[in-house]
């Protein structure tokens, strides 16, 4: 399941990072769409899982460089859209970003 969240992750990162101007950024949004759709989707199967073991939460850690590293760059990439005026609401709510605040409401 990490390497499922790591690519979707990563997936998400090249989806705004290619909202460069007004047009990319609308023409992103089916794109964001379905990622939604994944993430919920992704969400559900981690519930439906077991307790993890102490091997689970060692192969989580080994992976926790990666996830913080992606992590970084989606706010970057969120930081930079809502600083050029690329951020639409429509954007805003798929990403759930609160529209009076300049941070998305996960924190790490």
């Amino acid at each position: 399941m990490t390497a499922q969240i790591l690519d979707f992750l990563s997936r998400t990162e090249l989806c705004l990072n290619s909202c460069t101007d007004e047009a990319s950024a609308k023409a992103a949004i089916p794109q964001l769409h379905l990622l939604k759709q994944e993430c919920d989707k992704l969400v559900a199967s981690q519930k439906a899982l077991p307790e993890p073991t102490v091997q689970d939460y060692m192969a989580v850690q080994h992976q926790m460089e990666s996830f913080n590293t992606i992590w970084k760059a989606i706010r970057n990439q969120i930081e930079r859209m809502q600083s050029e005026g690329l951020m639409s609401p429509e954007i805003a709510a798929i990403l759930l970003i609160s529209p009076d605040s300049t941070h998305t409401t996960h924190r790490d």
